[in-house]
């Protein structure tokens, strides 16, 4: 197999294991990487809201933790991970990265 081709496959299994959306308590979060925001979606009422935060216009990926209380959004242009509160659906915390976090996830224990 070539180089090209492998990576080609890395890529798409990449594309396909990172959805930009995530379910949690009767919610969808969904990233909105060109408006620096992420949505949440009450999937029982239809509703649509944002979460206002500290994006810089680069919110990639997100990923809830199994226990459903919190979302972590990769915000690739600020070098940082974001938390977002569930039950609030505001942005509580965060940390910085060394590199452009781009896909995250979590192990089922939470860590």
């Amino acid at each position: 197999m070539s180089v090209r081709a492998a990576l080609s496959r890395v890529i798409a299994l990449l594309a396909f294991a990172a959805p930009l959306h995530v379910y949690a308590q009767g919610f969808a979060y969904v990233s909105n990487y060109g408006s620096a925001s992420v949505s949440v979606i009450d999937t029982l009422s239809n509703t649509v809201s944002n979460v206002d935060s500290i994006f810089e216009n680069g919110p990639n990926s997100v990923v809830i933790t199994p226990d459903g209380t919190h979302a972590y959004v990769a915000d690739v242009l600020s070098y940082r991970v974001s938390i977002i509160d569930t039950s609030k659906n505001e942005v509580t915390g965060g940390f910085g990265t060394t590199g452009q976090p781009i896909f995250l996830a979590i192990s089922p224990d939470g860590r």
